[in-house]
């Protein structure tokens, strides 16, 4: 079993010892199939401490996730402005469904969650959740960051066919970042893009 804990350290722990050992080092070793290699993510956890671990290795993580990972790893050591707080944490959760030709589109996704309130004082259930495809990494870098291990299947007319909880690898945490902040390449794309939306409007 691994762990991603504070300060951007992956710990691991065998099924027959009871110590966790700091493996750090060996991040791409653990980027395998192991049945037992399931990851969890320490409480408190942030989105720099992420990225902490990935800089780590961002030689080879830049040759086998992304060639942009090395600008997003500039970016999220920028200064964090008082102008963006739309949220709560960060989330990384399954989406899964069946579509129509029978064929199952299972993946990870990554997204921010807020509770929002009405003016009763009660949590709003409409759009709780906001991509983060067009906001700058240092923007979210100390929201903390959570897995959601509720595990459904839809088919194509929306109907859920099985509701489950399932683990999460270390591929599947990385790559579900990587995926959404990479949507449109690297952050000066990212911001091109952003800026022609603002235009269009």
């Amino acid at each position: 079993m691994l762990r991603i804990a504070k300060g951007g350290r992956l710990l691991y722990k065998s099924l027959e010892r009871k110590r966790w050992y700091d493996v750090t080092e060996n991040l791409i070793g653990f980027f395998t199939d192991n049945p037992h290699n399931f990851c969890n993510i320490d409480d408190g956890v942030t989105f720099l401490d992420i990225f902490k671990l990935l800089k780590k290795h961002e030689n080879i993580l830049c040759k086998i996730l992304h060639p942009e990972l090395s600008n997003f790893l500039k970016e999220i050591r920028k200064k964090t402005t008082e102008e963006y707080n739309n949220g709560d944490y960060l989330e990384i959760y399954w989406y899964s469904l069946i579509d129509k030709d029978h064929e199952l589109c299972d993946d990870c996704s990554f997204h921010l969650v807020r509770n929002i309130k009405n003016p009763t004082g009660d949590f709003e259930e409409d759009f709780p959740f906001l991509s983060i495809t067009y906001t700058p990494l240092n923007e979210i870098k100390n929201y903390p960051i959570k897995l959601n291990k509720k595990y459904e299947i839809y088919n194509e007319k929306n109907e859920k066919l099985i509701s489950v909880k399932k683990d999460f690898k270390l591929i599947n945490i990385i790559s579900a970042i990587i995926w959404e902040i990479t949507w449109f390449g690297g952050p000066e794309n990212r911001n091109k893009s952003f800026n022609e939306l603002k235009i269009g409007d």
